[in-house]
């Protein structure tokens, strides 16, 4: 072999199986290169990244020519662990068979190597091109040679003792701001290294990176945890309350598998967070658990075959240390997939994990169910009238909405925006005031069925009516914030220039307690008229013509024996709609007939016309004079209203319906009876 040459293993095309499909991001590629630094006893690995170049720097042990030859170009060959350096404890090595190597094939179609192993020693430099990998030789020829000085990009590295220096020039993927920091998330996470403790610090261009603490755990509010020491936990959970820190303790057998492990460092924890969304970021998703083994990411999703409950896939996190898992014969699959979980080795410690894992889910909910309250929106969890309610409910009362509020935030779609999660929530919090109201009544009345008259009875029989009052105050007011709501939507349909009035008339049609909210429906089965809108009705006047008669809208209620006519002019006073007084009498008397026509025989004989009420709706720009488009003097809205017509202009119907609520809402805010959000 000539001096200045390395041969490399390149049988079976180990560039592009062990190298480039490995690896189709970034992240993961790098993660390979800084495990080499960690296993080369570095303390300091830099990786800087730009649009020209991608580098990964170390201060590690190095490689001479001959560790070159015969450990690095051995592909695919069991690692042999390095000698510590610089007085450093021994580290267990990440890397298992030597093939992390071809990572940067998966960054760039080539790539520079600079080592060098003492402070006395050159540079020794190689370039490593993919395509020279491809042929069908079983190696491929390298030649080498020593440099005084590094490019000038690299220039203060120059002083380094020893190191290992990988450059690609041209990367296949051009980094931009945003991958940059999102790097710094996946490559925290892919290695969990206490620096303090192994003395070793990542940077990406120059900006340190954390590998203690991720980026989620600050909003991790619940856990469970093994194999972690009180101490330890709260070190790396300080703001988590004490009572929201559970140390696994149920199943005997998976405590034994945990004891079994313990002196190899198996320990790990189940997380949760607030809301599903802190467990993301613009490109990545924390929301599963991972195992690692010697500091580094050994499966990404260690549940990615097991069932999830919505919880889980959710707001479940957790990070694993199960060292215990290498071996020569190691169950990490070729494809960097994670565990092979056909392995019987693995199939056991997923079984226990899945234990530990439905033990956190059970105490979680519990947790959920007694604190629920707490994860509340703000503008909810505040509010004054929720509270007060909240005071009034006995101990099981308060159990049984804290279970059924928890059952149902978990049906929040957390994809929906916060606003609309809000209106959810309220919705939700009313459907289950109804609820309790409602089991209360039921609760108390079982108990009068048993009872004798006694003055306990009365006690009993006093609370039924109280919650009954509490029950129809509840859903009363439900109604009249539908009501409101109907209201809002027909003043901004007045706002409106060109409105007509048959979407004026559709809306008075779906809610007729606009006219007057004392209405009641009708009860009573005869079958004489049923409320509708634009009825046609033939009638003949007195001289014998037949005319049409288009009424825009009958209403029947319990308070009035025939049905309500109900007539509306367009709002803007011009045209059909700047009528007088005439033609109000005129045209509501024809209605009248109409009706009377129409009605059974039996009626019609014993019928009066004014019996039959009547609404004229007309333009707010109607009145006594004073520049009224439409002018209607008060002897004349009189003596319509004697004749049982009523007038009512646009703005007042709305000014009334709210006047007629206003005093409602204004008790309820002030009594504090039932949550109110509005």
């Amino acid at each position: 072999m000539s001096d200045n040459i390395i041969e490399f293993s390149i049988a079976n095309q180990a560039a592009t199986h062990l190298g480039r499909k490995l690896y189709n991001s970034n992240p993961p590629a790098l993660a390979e290169l800084v495990a080499n630094s960690y296993d080369a006893y570095a303390t300091k690995v830099n990786i800087m990244i730009n649009n020209s170049f991608i580098c990964v720097i170390d201060n590690g042990r190095g490689l001479n020519i001959d560790e070159l030859r015969n450990k690095y170009a051995k592909i695919g060959r069991s690692k042999i662990p390095e000698s510590p350096i610089n007085d450093l404890s021994e580290r267990k090595p990440m890397g298992q068979k030597g093939i992390g190597k071809l990572a940067a094939f998966s960054l760039g179609d080539e790539y520079s190597i600079f080592t060098k192993v003492s402070p006395n020693d050159k540079w020794i430099t190689f370039k490593l091109i993919y395509s020279d990998f491809m042929n069908d030789d079983i190696t491929c020829s390298v030649g080498w040679n020593e440099v005084d000085e590094l490019p000038s990009y690299l220039t203060q590295y120059n002083n380094y003792n020893s190191g290992f220096i990988v450059v690609i020039e041209r990367p296949i993927r051009m980094p931009t701001q945003s991958t940059i920091a999102n790097l710094k998330i996946h490559l925290s996470r892919r290695f969990y290294i206490a620096s303090s403790e192994t003395n070793f610090t990542l940077y990406i261009n120059n900006e340190i990176v954390d590998l203690y603490t991720h980026e989620y755990y600050k909003n991790i509010d619940f856990l469970v945890y093994f194999g972690y020491t009180n101490e330890e936990i709260n070190t790396i959970f300080p703001q988590i309350e004490n009572d929201k820190k559970i140390k696994y303790t149920k199943k005997q057998e998976v405590i034994e598998y945990i004891d079994s492990h313990a002196k190899e460092g198996f320990k790990g924890w189940f997380g949760s967070t607030l809301k599903p969304t802190q467990l993301q970021t613009k490109n990545y998703d924390f929301n599963n658990v991972i195992v690692y083994m010697h500091k580094k990411i050994a499966d990404e999703n260690i549940f990615k075959d097991s069932g999830n409950a919505r919880m889980a896939s959710q707001y479940l996190v957790g990070e694993i240390q199960a060292d215990f898992l290498h071996s020569d014969d190691s169950p990490i699959t070729s494809s960097r997939q994670g565990l092979d979980i056909s392995d019987e080795y693995v199939k056991e410690f997923i079984e226990n994990l899945n234990f530990i894992r439905k033990f956190f889910i059970e105490k979680w909910d519990e947790f959920r169910s007694k604190k629920t309250i707490e994860y509340l929106p703000e503008s909810i969890r505040n509010n004054d009238s929720y509270n007060k309610w909240l005071e009034t409910l006995e101990p099981n009362e308060k159990k049984l909405h804290n279970k059924l509020l928890n059952m149902m935030m978990k049906r929040i779609d957390p994809e929906e925006d916060e606003a609309m999660q809000d209106t959810e929530i309220k919705q939700m919090i009313h459907s289950i005031v109804n609820t309790i109201n409602n089991v209360q009544i039921v609760e108390i009345e079982k108990k009068l069925n048993i009872q004798e008259i006694d003055d306990k009875y009365i006690d009993f029989l006093n609370i039924l009516m109280g919650k009954i009052e509490k029950s129809e105050v509840a859903k009363t007011f439900e109604l009249i914030k539908q009501r409101i709501s109907a209201i809002k939507k027909l003043e901004k349909m007045l706002e409106e220039i060109e409105l007509k009035e048959k979407f004026f008339e559709e809306h008075l049609y779906k809610h007729p307690w606009l006219i007057s909210p004392y209405w009641n429906q009708k009860t009573s089965n005869q079958d004489s008229f049923k409320t509708i809108r634009q009825k046609y009705y033939k009638s003949i006047n007195k001289d014998g013509d037949q005319r049409r008669n288009f009424i825009d809208i009958l209403i029947e209620t319990a308070e009035e024996q025939y049905p309500i006519i109900v007539e509306l002019k367009k709002n803007t006073p011009t045209g059909h709609a700047k009528i007088k007084y005439t033609d109000i009498y005129n045209q509501i008397q024809q209605y009248r007939q109409a009706l009377i026509q129409n009605l059974p025989n039996n009626i019609q004989e014993n019928i009066k016309e004014e019996e039959i009420k009547a609404y004229f709706i007309i333009s707010e720009d109607a009145g006594q004079g004073g520049g009224n488009t439409i002018t209607i003097s008060q002897s004349e809205i009189q003596h319509l209203k004697s004749l049982n017509i009523e007038l009512l202009k646009y703005n007042q119907i709305i000014n009334n319906a709210y006047l007629s609520y206003d005093e409602f809402i204004k008790i309820i805010k002030q009594e504090k009876k039932i949550p109110n959000f509005d």
